[in-house]
């Protein structure tokens, strides 16, 4: 009786959550952004170029040229040991020196991308110094409705239809353009359904879904997500496609690329089984009804 109590006092408590939840929206999604169309400096030789031209200290920068001697002369002596084109890791030295160098109150930052997607897809932005064109890392990215796209890892998923504001900050400096959300098909669907009103999933540490919601999403990309839980239950348990999944040491599950669509869902544990088997928060509501029926049963002598 005290288990069955405590089953009537955990499905009140999900009734009163429910009531009181924000709906996500489930909608179709696809993309399209208005940056800047810019030119940027990327390769080896178009970098070498414009750093040996900042430094002749034609661009009122002498105090920078002062300040950062010693990173100048060792840049100079790696790009004279080089023969042909750099590693990734020299280009990136040389495009950081170069933004550095540069004086920052002649400077913007512009941001640049493709300006069409379709649902399923991605695009990843590039932030730009303006006026030397070159390509800044380290930008942290964000999106005035991560319901309509959010980023991940520098790209920016579309999750429905409609238009949001991204903004590139990198240091002092801010770039905003418009990202117009719009309708497509072809991607997998990623379902998130949970019947306990307490947990929240968190997809790729950004996007928050509080309830039953169809994410669209590469078919190529994996999909990770965590779970944050207010505390109804001690523990919970976390199905993807009917099967119990297990997280890794972080409590982060993932969902691999080129797996189709899927469903996934929370539940929450309430007791275990006399074999030691562990129940769920719904498994022990229909035990409960199906004991009240047998209750009936046996009182009028339906069943043996």
């Amino acid at each position: 009786m005290r288990n069955v109590k405590k089953a009537l006092s955990m499905v009140l408590s999900a009734l009163m959550l429910l009531s009181v939840l924000c709906i996500f929206p489930v909608t179709n999604i696809a993309f399209e952004a208005n940056a800047s169309e810019i030119e940027v400096v990327s390769d080896y030789e178009g970098l070498v170029a414009l750093f040996e031209d900042i430094v002749s200290g034609e661009y009122d920068n002498e105090n920078l040229l002062k300040l950062y001697k010693d990173e100048i002369e060792a840049m100079e002596l790696k790009i004279a040991e080089i023969e042909g084109d750099a590693d990734e890791a020299v280009i990136a030295q040389l495009k950081g020196l170069i933004v550095t160098l540069y004086p920052e109150e002649d400077a913007t930052l512009q941001i640049v991308g493709e300006t069409e997607c379709s649902t399923g897809r991605f695009i990843e932005l590039k932030a730009v110094i303006s006026p030397i064109n070159v390509e800044v890392t380290n930008v942290v990215w964000t999106s005035s409705d991560n319901t309509v796209g959010f980023f991940s890892d520098g790209r920016f998923y579309g999750m429905k239809a409609g238009s949001v504001t991204v903004t590139a900050h990198y240091g002092n400096f801010t770039a905003e353009a418009t990202v117009n959300v719009t309708f497509a098909s072809g991607a997998r669907v990623i379902m998130f359904d949970t019947l306990v009103t307490n947990v929240n999933f968190i997809v790729e540490n950004t996007l928050i879904v509080q309830t039953t919601t169809n994410l669209f999403w590469p078919t190529d990309e994996e999909i990770q997500f965590r779970l944050a839980t207010i505390g109804l239950f001690e523990e919970y348990v976390v199905y993807i496609n009917d099967e119990i999944a297990t997280p890794d040491e972080n409590g982060v599950y993932t969902i691999e690329a080129n797996t189709g669509d899927a469903h996934v869902r929370a539940d929450g544990v309430v007791s275990e089984k006399d074999d030691g088997e562990k129940t769920s928060f719904w498994e022990a509501i229909l035990n409960f009804f199906k004991s009240i029926a047998d209750f009936f049963r046996r009182l009028f002598g339906i069943i043996e």
